[in-house]
């Protein structure tokens, strides 16, 4: 089974993330949860470059601290062939 970074919001226990989260462990994968706004750029990179799949869930207006910025940091994991998704929660 797969390793998957997942930034998103975790705050709750009603959100989608928690919910895809909870789901993706239910078929067998590790989730690693990095709460934005909290996790650094740094530690996303961190987390994402020792997983299999990286997923990023925004929140729009909320900001991942720290540097690099999150495009490079975008760009780092794809420079090492790991595939990166997303969806929009808004209509």
């Amino acid at each position: 089974m797969a390793k998957i970074a997942f930034l998103g919001n975790f705050r709750v226990d009603f959100s989608s993330e928690t919910h895809h989260a909870e789901s993706l462990r239910s078929l067998g994968h590790t989730v690693v949860q990095l709460q934005e706004t909290r996790a650094t750029s740094l530690q996303v990179l961190k987390a994402a470059l020792d997983s299999d799949l990286f997923i990023w869930v925004h929140t729009h207006g909320w900001k991942t601290p720290g540097g690099p910025d999150m495009g490079n940091v975008l760009s780092m994991i794809k420079s090492k062939g790991i595939p990166t998704m997303t969806y929009h929660l808004d209509l």
